[in-house]
């Protein structure tokens, strides 16, 4: 695409409403030409995107996200996502180098920009740009769709249920989309999972956030089809408190205890064994925070593995369905079983069907 039919591209965003900015800098050719921050607000004049033009003669334009633009955008960059997103028959906007780019109308609350809200999936809103058209040697965009507003599904068009979603994609295989009704999802989705069709549900992924000790997530981890987003010990710092996760073996009642005076009547012999090791656990580590200078990421050596941490899980249904048969079992740790039974019969409420048969 040439520079004057790239402009005439960005010209015509402009026209419908879009903040446009001149693109294509930087190391990986993705970064705006110039100080694009105040255009949050406000949108270039006409006159604005001429001098731009003409002084420096961008070859990649971009479109500032958020409110400003009236859109958000859905930034896809794997063939399982975009895979995805043709199974729920939802167009592109724009073609890029890895993937697309799936523009929706701004809705009524704010949508922040983030990088990895799943795997292969960014969000482009508030506080965010993405590039739409040009080329410069290292990157590529090509408008598939103009952004016009009939072509901007709302967040509530979006197909939310899991169900639907599996049901898109797995007709894809007998070529019967033509029998999709408004509620054969749930009949297909029994039918998939009692022949053992069991890729078919990887369609379909569901975040869930835990709240346990260090031990426990340090089993977690090893399912390998998850993305996870972990409390760092690098980066916080405790030196207010530590809080330390009580076992179910443990008979202590949950409290703040800040020293030993404190510390509740105990009258089986390990309990006192255990409050008293997390207490040293921590004067030693605020000690070696405080006195000796250590960053957080060094004095975090002395913590033990009853350390409560919080971390984010995002898989597909189908690894859930794995990890809930292996973790729910009499034969998994006790923090473990007691942290993931409650899940699957939560979850049923929600996502029906696809966990209806494990039981432990």
């Amino acid at each position: 695409m040439s520079g004057n039919n790239t402009f005439a591209v960005a010209y015509k965003y402009h026209v419908l409403g879009r903040c446009v900015i001149p693109s294509g800098g930087g190391c990986d050719g993705k970064a705006a030409l110039i100080q694009w921050k105040s255009y949050q607000s406000g949108r270039p004049a006409d006159t604005q995107l001429q001098e731009w033009q003409s002084k420096l003669s961008p070859k990649v334009w971009a479109m500032v996200t958020g409110s400003v633009s009236k859109c958000f955008v859905i930034d896809c960059d794997t063939q399982q996502v975009v895979a995805m997103m043709e199974a729920a028959e939802l167009s592109p906007h724009v073609k890029t180098a890895k993937g697309y780019h799936y523009y929706r109308q701004w809705p009524s609350w704010t949508i922040p920009t983030k990088v990895g809200i799943l795997p292969g999936i960014d969000i482009r809103g508030q506080g965010g740009y993405v590039n739409f058209c040009g080329a410069n040697g290292k990157v590529n965009y090509e408008v598939i769709i103009m952004p016009v507003n009939e072509s901007l599904i709302t967040i509530e068009q979006l197909p939310t249920d899991a169900l639907e979603v599996i049901e898109r994609a797995g007709r894809t295989c007998y070529k019967s989309e033509d029998k999709i009704t408004q509620d054969s999802a749930k009949t297909f989705v029994e039918m998939v999972i009692k022949r053992g069709h069991h890729s078919v549900i990887e369609h379909a992924n569901m975040s869930i956030r835990f709240i346990c000790d260090r031990g426990v997530t340090h089993e977690i981890v090893r399912h390998r089809l998850v993305a996870y987003s972990q409390e760092s010990t690098r980066y916080c710092n405790y030196s207010g408190g530590v809080t330390f996760v009580i076992p179910p073996w443990v008979n202590i009642e949950p409290g703040e205890f800040k020293s030993e005076r404190f510390f509740p009547k105990l009258v089986e012999h390990g309990a006192d064994i255990w409050i008293g090791e997390m207490s040293r656990a921590e004067k030693s580590y605020i000690y070696l925070l405080d006195n000796c200078h250590w960053t957080p990421q060094q004095a975090r050596s002395v913590l033990p593995n009853s350390l409560k941490t919080e971390i984010v899980c995002t898989a597909n249904l189908r690894e859930w369905r794995h990890i809930f048969n292996l973790r729910t079992s009499s034969k998994a740790h006790p923090q473990m079983r007691e942290i993931m039974r409650p899940l699957p019969d939560e979850v049923k409420t929600e996502i029906p069907v696809i966990f209806d048969d494990i039981t432990y």
